[in-house]
């Protein structure tokens, strides 16, 4: 209940507030023609800012989503390293005529793959030890499938997609006139009303 209270307390402040906002605006044409543009300027702002914010979340998910495509290059790539690896073991027990072409295709794509990365890689070619490679290849395949987990998908946003439409721009535009408008009326009627009452407070003098 206590929070139900605070969210009435405060609702009565900003009321009061905006009152005796358009109170001493209403009092000068100027003033009334500035609360107007600041009523606009806020209005647009936060739609600016709102767009702002959810542009850079769909930035950050087109990031993270291109790097998960290119994680699922790089798997697909040592799929077709591993299932190289496969034949050529499959074709060295079984001596298949194939299996120089087997191995030899395994091995070029097993290079391509741990070029950038230093380690065992050139102890295994050098004794082919294929067993060897086709581990580093499966566990290179677990990193991958994990690391692309990580990832979003990049999708724009409804919202995002809803207010950067022409659709969305044009209501934006027409509830900032409209706000501004019915500012600038509201205004000028309190000013109106204020003058009728000061007039009654102070009528002319009755001429003798």
């Amino acid at each position: 209940m206590g929070g139900i209270k605070d969210v009435f307390d405060d609702a009565n402040y900003l009321g009061r507030l905006a009152n005796w906002i358009t109170s001493q605006a209403s009092k000068r044409a100027l003033t009334r023609v500035l609360l107007m543009a600041s009523v606009g300027i806020v209005i647009l702002g936060s739609y600016l800012g709102y767009l702002t914010y959810l542009l850079g979340e769909y930035r950050k998910s087109s990031n993270e989503h291109n790097a998960k495509y290119s994680y699922m290059v790089a798997e697909n790539q040592d799929k077709r390293t591993f299932d190289y690896l496969e034949l050529c073991i499959d074709a060295s027990k079984n001596n298949d005529a194939n299996r120089n072409y087997y191995c030899g295709k395994a091995v070029d794509l097993y290079k391509l793959t741990f070029k950038e990365m230093p380690g065992d890689t050139d102890e295994n070619i050098e004794k082919e030890a294929f067993g060897a490679m086709k581990a580093d290849i499966a566990g290179r395949i677990r990193f991958m499938a994990l690391q692309r987990t990580m990832g979003q998908s990049s999708e724009m946003d409804g919202v995002l997609s809803f207010l950067l439409s022409i659709t969305g721009i044009t209501i934006a535009m027409f509830v900032a006139v409209i706000c501004m408008l019915t500012t600038i009326v509201w205004t000028w009627r309190i000013s109106r009303a204020q003058l009728i009452a000061q007039q009654n407070t102070n009528p002319p003098p009755t001429p003798t």
